[in-house]
């Protein structure tokens, strides 16, 4: 093993930080949304984009464009997200220079967020307890044996 990927094994991965952080269910909705529309390749978005998308998901009610803004700020923290400039539709030189910004996803952050994708794929196996897996094999439990299904006795 190369001495630069050995020491890479010893430092934080701080792109990870929103799936364990306090507000976990703001990140990764922001996270998801911003994923899907990289995949739509709509790469740079406007907080208030990623407000609305956030809030069309249906899963924080009480979520506000201020909050918004709070959360995109700790995603560049993290490194999560990169931000740029956004003066596009500035008409005077004060509007211009405002600190509005677009947002767009790191190439780690898309990763993780691919990989946090295909591990909500996977069933039968996991870390944590997953309710729903034991409300399946429940189900599985109720329902009657189909003629054919199972041999006689």
């Amino acid at each position: 093993m190369a001495v630069e990927q050995a020491t890479s094994l010893l430092k934080a991965i701080p792109e990870t930080s929103y799936l364990t952080a306090q507000n976990v269910g703001r990140y990764r909705c922001i996270m998801r949304f911003f994923y899907l529309q990289h995949q739509r390749l709509r790469y740079w978005l406007r907080p208030e984009d990623v407000y609305q998308g956030v809030r069309a998901m249906g899963l924080l009610p009480d979520y506000t464009l201020e909050m918004c803004q709070q959360d995109l700020n700790q995603l560049v923290e993290w490194q999560d997200l990169v931000p740029r400039h956004d003066g596009g539709r500035a008409c005077t030189v004060e509007e211009y220079l405002r600190k509005r910004f677009r947002y767009q996803m790191t190439p780690y952050a898309v990763e993780i967020e691919r990989l946090v994708l295909g591990l909500e794929k996977v069933r039968g196996y996991g870390g944590s307890l997953e309710p729903s897996l034991f409300e399946t094999i429940e189900a599985a439990l109720r329902e009657p044996p189909a003629a054919g299904r199972f041999p006689a006795r």
